[in-house]
């Protein structure tokens, strides 16, 4: 940073006239840090002018965020506005002082002693006025007599660690209103930088770095490894110091000498044995911790190798790659290192499930390590970012507190330790912790993609049988840019493609998409063989897509990337239905088309058109060439460039004719200055998505986002831009084609000043496309066009080919669109299992110690296990242990005994102590079936509140997925998680009190001849995942036939391990329609245990619902305990919760009851001891608020414990399906209104005035 940029700090304003430029800079510093917490208030900016499509803007001034103290907030927006600074260039401001500081302070500037001097006189004014008395000759004078034992700040580096502090404090309490696309949880509080490396990079911006010491720590535990880390180490430009640990059994002057031979900057070389403890981490901070910090950066690796996986053996070597790749690569980390980074750490494995928090089981050591040593508090980390690993590059300023912590050998356990939760993975989440407040950035290092978030991701599907818009015509411009020219060789660097910009691009902002990375099934393909238009053609044939547009680059005779279009041309067994776009712009270096730093150059004359239309013949002779009343198509991207487009088109009709071919059928695109075809004589127009970026239509985004980088460019919010151009409705008087694109994003071309569109998506991208199919379904049959930019401008992130976060998403979106077929379906995939898939069972180690702790529900568990439909359509596979499990209580149980899962088509994770549907591992592997790499979660019901968000694709989010209690889990993945909704899962807590010393209790679900098998399943199931109780169902059935009796009986057998645990009451009287009154009074009358509540069978009950009430009753000796249950929406068909109201959030007290219901039949629990349920009177008709005429009767003031209400706490779900009819828990608002005045409801209404008269009387 140089001295003059530090002094004219962008909302600080100017030093005052005369006065020092670092003193006045000082005053001001400290005047802004006194602020008060400030809240962002953010005003849209100015909406950028138009510009030339794919061309970055100049920039616009924007008005920026305002700082609003909370005591003006009701203001009116634009006085606050005028009222205040900006606050968000303050907090960059700030981050460059403080950077500034920490460089004078490690740089031992001659400046560090003359700014300590003047920072002490301003933060301390008494001292100030103390040294102008003459009473100290200088404040340092002070500071050493007084200061120090006062706790006061003097040195540069305990000033800008306090102020880094304060900075932090500042920037992590700001709330952004009104901001769309800024997501609190996608920032964290440590604001991770996404980074890709660049392919090149300029030597002359590396100075300084020659000056500064570097050292690196090896932790050399598997001597197998020296030779590839030797490799890696020699990529390192600058001298450095090597520090090695080794096990004490190894030979460590041999490793020395064989170091010091062989890395050849490697200036001193330390190899000393340690102790098996800590792993890598004991060496790092008690062996070497002190003498790392005698340097400016340090690199911390070892020999990485996971022995439990075998997916994760070329981990290790994936990391080196990021951290040691090449000399390029490490030379862009230590100029991070020198600019911006305090920390730089590569990207994590995405094998296993992560805990979302990042502290998985190691928070309460973390917790006790902060406590002893700092004074750090874990609850201001919720959320820990670490290196997995261990492995970074760092600036030791920034890791000092954590290589000083006092630690010693002796705090470290011998190895081997667990997997988690030892003092070693602690320390391993804390450096990024305790370097939160020192200057810097923290910088991952991405190869996959940035954002962890593949939700819309898909595999292809084949939609060419199911295309019902059959003269829709979906067409593709196409970049033949994907193999190398010479003309590109020069003007770009040897092998230049598309591909070498692409590679290059880095996200500039929080959220930001980028680097584009081709699937897998393409790869960075070079378009230097007809097999590639091959596999292309396919997928577009796939997707229901016609064909594509060809980019044709012609300057008076000189051909640009013409290979492509040739090589399709010879191989007329590629079915790929083609025209041209003549993109006659100029050819510039920076692919604007504009007039600067022109390569190849448009030039137009009677000859040109002769000769330009003379090459394409042979390609509108092609049967595969696209037709528009037989005259072939052909686009021209700038009409308005050629001089006299008529007489272009006349010699272009005369040359065709003599050819033996109709006049080419031309089609011209709007964009820059052209409004119509008919002003150059052309035949159609086609649309050009943003060609004028939107012309203020759209709002600006670029202010609201959290930017990496100085953004010069425009961002706009894609969804926005898409309802722009639907809303649009064409009326011209000429032919015109809609388009669309899938997303677009130059960044690969211009950094920091690129245009593009944010937050895309297949979902919104499907919704255009059927606007348009609309549309262009009113042109004549033979031009039903929909043109797509386009198929692959990677570099303008404008492609339909699959990338690794959305897969075929946008293809699929195009099918399903010609197919009419929505772009959301949890239906079940109507798919049979073949035979002979081999699943594998993991249960985990917890899970069989809970088996061993808990031997009920080890009982539970097992039956319910035994009882998957999946045991006749597959080889089930498990461990020995599991096995022998297993087949105690199933003798005949037909699972392999397997060690080793590798080898399974799927293996099944239990992730949490659940109790499965008979059909959930079947649905679950169905779904894989459709939707193959993605990993498939159950449909999981616990005690938490929030529901989990699942998108129209049956997708969620990767934190989402970790909760999960069930996964099946695929060969390979693509980061999708699907959840199945069919595949129901009730997860349940183990306890270590016997099965006889658990209370019981006798829950009545009362069922009738319309009930629903599956609600009634579900239920019984939240009933078997009940912990701390033994509940026992009793089911009341009413008027059932032999075979519905069988199957009850068949469904209770099935779910509960045995007869004694549950009760079947039969209640016949054909001539009664409805017993549920009676089946409510005498089912509680009939049970048998202390405890009894209800339960209906559409309705469901928390696994710790049951644990909680009875605790409420046990502790204060009362008959009666409530809870709350969610009013909850739900779908029967695919078994979906979506919606939970708290709508009975309501009433409190004795007196609030009896005025209004506000107790759900499943929302309590009571003690039958204390209740004398043969005095509750009941009526056969009251087939509406029976519940509540009951309850009337048997709580009192006295028998319940009504502050119980008063803790809101929630056990269970009282349902309320959308897609079939209920009773007064029916959604729909005129079948409710009906019952609500029937003369059945009103009689019922009736007894309930009547029997509240009677008690309020006394």
């Amino acid at each position: 940073m140089r001295r003059e940029q530090f002094l004219s700090l962008e909302g600080l304003g100017s030093p005052a006239p005369g006065a020092s430029p670092v003193m006045d800079f000082c005053h001001r510093l400290k005047d802004r840090l006194n602020k008060n917490h400030v809240v962002l208030d953010y005003d849209m900016p100015p909406l950028p002018e138009s510009q030339p499509e794919a061309a970055p803007p100049a920039p616009v001034p924007a008005v920026k965020a305002k700082a609003v103290v909370p005591a003006n907030k009701d203001k009116a927006p634009a006085d606050r506005a005028s009222r205040n600074h900006n606050l968000q260039t303050l907090l960059n401001n700030f981050k460059l002082l403080l950077d500034y500081l920490a460089m004078l302070n490690e740089n031992k500037s001659d400046m560090a002693a003359t700014t300590e001097e003047l920072l002490y006189g301003i933060l301390y004014p008494d001292v100030k006025a103390a040294v102008t008395r003459g009473d100290f000759t200088s404040c340092k004078e002070h500071y050493d007599l007084h200061g120090a034992k006062e706790g006061r700040l003097y040195s540069l580096s305990s000033i800008v660690k306090k102020y880094s502090k304060t900075f932090n404090l500042v920037k992590d309490a700001i709330l952004v209103e009104g901001a769309p696309g800024i997501d609190r949880s996608e920032l964290g509080k440590f604001n991770i930088v996404p980074f890709y490396f660049a392919g090149g990079f300029d030597n002359g911006a590396m100075h300084g770095l020659e000056s500064k010491s570097i050292c690196v720590h090896l932790h050399l535990f598997y001597q197998d490894m020296l030779p590839i880390l030797i490799q890696k180490l020699n990529n390192i430009p600058y001298p450095f110091t090597l520090f090695v640990s080794v096990p004490q059994d190894v030979n460590h002057d041999s490793v020395a000498q064989t170091l010091r031979k062989e890395i050849r900057l490697a200036k001193h070389v330390v190899v000393e044995p340690v102790p098996n403890k800590g792993r890598d981490i004991a060496p790092f901070i008690v062996q070497f911790g002190s003498r790392i910090l005698d340097h400016d950066y340090v690199l911390h690796i070892h020999t990485k190798q996971s022995l439990h996986t075998a997916k994760l053996k070329n981990w290790g070597l994936e990391i080196f790659d990021l951290l040691l790749g090449d000399r390029s690569k490490v030379s862009q980390i230590l100029m991070l290192l020198r600019d911006r980074a305090k920390i730089i750490y590569p990207e994590g494995q995405t094998i296993y499930f992560k805990d979302p928090t990042g502290w998985a089981g190691n928070h309460a050591v973390a917790r006790d390590l902060l406590r002893r040593f700092t004074d750090i508090a874990i609850d201001e980390f919720p959320v820990v970012e670490f290196a997995e690993g261990t492995m970074a590059w760092a600036r030791t300023s920034a890791l000092a507190e954590y290589l000083s912590l006092p630690l010693t050998w002796d705090d470290f356990p011998p190895e081997p330790i667990t997997s988690d939760g030892s003092i070693a993975h602690a320390l391993e989440r804390l450096p990024f912790i305790l370097a939160y407040d020192s200057p810097g950035e923290y910088f991952k290092i991405c190869k996959r993609d940035s954002i962890d978030d593949h939700r819309f991701y898909e595999e292809q599907q084949d939609y060419r049988q199911t295309i019902v818009h059959k003269n829709i015509k979906a067409l593709a411009y196409y970049l033949p840019q994907f193999h190398p020219i010479p003309e590109n060789d020069l003007w770009h660097g040897k092998g230049f493609t598309e591909w070498t910009k692409v590679k290059a691009a880095t996200p500039l902002f929080a959220g930001h998409y980028q680097q584009h990375i081709p699937h897998p099934d393409i790869d960075y393909y070079l378009l230097d063989n007809p097999d590639i238009l091959r596999q292309q053609a396919e997928m577009m044939q796939r997707a229901g897509m016609h064909g594509s547009i060809f980019y044709h680059y012609w300057f008076t005779g000189k051909l640009i990337l013409e290979e492509p279009a040739q090589m399709l041309l010879d191989n007329t067994d590629i079915n790929m239905p083609f025209c041209f776009c003549w993109a006659n712009e100029n050819w510039t270096r920076c692919w604007d088309g504009n007039e600067s730093e022109i390569l190849l150059e448009q030039k137009y004359s009677d000859e040109d058109a002769a000769k330009f239309i003379n090459y394409l013949i042979p390609f509108f002779k092609d049967s595969r060439y696209i037709k528009i009343e037989d005259r072939p198509v052909l686009f021209i991207y700038r009409p308005s460039s050629i001089a006299d487009a008529p007489r272009y088109q006349e010699i272009w009709k005369e040359q065709c004719q003599a050819a033996g071919l109709k006049a080419p059928y031309v089609v011209a695109v709007l964009t820059r200055g052209a409004s119509s075809p008919t002003e150059y004589a052309m035949d159609a127009a086609v649309e050009r998505v943003l060609h004028d970026w939107t012309n203020g239509n759209v709002a600006e985004m670029k202010e609201l986002v959290h930017a990496y980088y100085p953004l010069k460019g425009s961002i706009l919010n894609y969804d926005e831009v898409a309802n722009y151009y639907m809303q649009q409705q064409p009326e011209f008087d000429f032919t015109y084609f809609r388009s669309i694109i899938p997303n677009f994003d130059n960044t690969a071309r211009y950094g920091a000043s690129a245009i593009l569109t944010h937050q895309n998506s297949p979902v919104k991208f499907q919704a255009w496309f059927e606007n348009l199919v609309q549309y262009s379904n009113t042109l004549p049959p033979d031009r039903q066009f929909v043109v797509v930019n386009a198929w692959n401008e990677w570099a303008e992130g404008a492609h339909l080919e699959p990338d690794t976060r959305f897969g075929y998403g946008f293809l699929n979106a195009i099918g399903r669109a010609l197919s009419d077929l929505p772009y959301g379906c949890k239906a079940l995939p109507q798919i049979s299992v073949p035979p002979g898939i081999k699943i594998f069972l993991e249960i985990p180690k917890f899970i069989e110690q809970a088996m061993a702790d808990d031997a009920f529900f080890k009982r539970k568990f097992l039956h319910n296990l035994g009882q998957a439909t999946l045991w006749g359509h597959c080889t089930v596979q498990a461990k020995d242990s599991v096995a022998a499990a297993l087949r105690e209580v199933f003798p005949h149980c037909p699972v392999v005994t397997a060690e080793n899962k590798e080898a399974a088509d799927f293996v099944v994770q239990f992730r949490r102590p659940a109790f499965l549907a008979p059909d959930c591992l079947e649905n679950m592997l169905r779904s894989a079936l459709q939707f193959r790499n993605s990993i498939i979660l159950s449909n999981c019901y616990d005690n938490t509140a929030e529901l989990v968000s699942v998108e129209e694709n049956g997708s969620v989010s990767t934190l989402s997925a970790y909760n999960n209690a069930l996964a099946l889990l695929p060969p390979s993945h693509n980061g999708n998680f699907k959840l199945c909704t069919q595949a129901r899962v009730f997860v349940t807590g183990c306890t270590v009190t016997p099965e006889a010393a658990l209370p019981e209790v006798t829950t009545v679900v009362r069922i009738h001849p319309g009930y629903s098998i599956t609600c009634l399943r579900n239920a019984l199931l939240s009933l078997l995942a009940m912990h701390s109780c033994v509940a026992k169902p009793l089911v009341a059935v009413q008027n059932f036939s032999q075979d519905m009796r069988r199957d009850v009986e068949t469904l209770l057998a099935s779910i509960f391990p045995a007869p004694q645990y549950y009760q079947i009451e039969y209640f016949d009287e054909p001539e009664i329609s409805d017993l549920r009154t009676r089946m409510l009074n005498e089912g509680i009358r009939r049970a048998k245990t202390r405890y009894v509540g209800f339960l209906d069978f559409d309705d469901l009950l928390m696994n710790d619902a049951y644990s909680f009430l009875i605790s409420e009753m046990q502790g204060t000796g009362k008959a009666v305990a409530f809870g709350r249950v969610f009013a909850t929406n739900y779908y029967s068909e695919t078994q979906e919760l979506v919606v939970r109201n708290r709508t009975y959030e309501y009433g409190f007290s004795y007196e609030d009851f009896l005025t209004n219901n506000c107790l759900p039949l499943h929302s309590f629990l009571m003690d039958k001891s204390q209740i004398d349920f043969n005095a509750v009177q009941y009526f056969d008709d009251m087939i509406f608020l029976e519940d509540y005429f009951f309850l009337m009767q048997v709580l009192t003031q006295e028998n319940a414990h009504w502050p119980s209400l008063q803790k809101n706490r929630y056990v269970g779900d009282y349902i309320h399906t959308l897609d079939r009819a209920q009773s007064l828990a029916c959604a729909d608002t005129d079948a409710r209104s009906n019952i609500l005045n029937s003369e059945c409801f009103k009689r019922c209404t009736q007894r309930i005035e009547d029997l509240r008269a009677k008690i309020t009387a006394g």
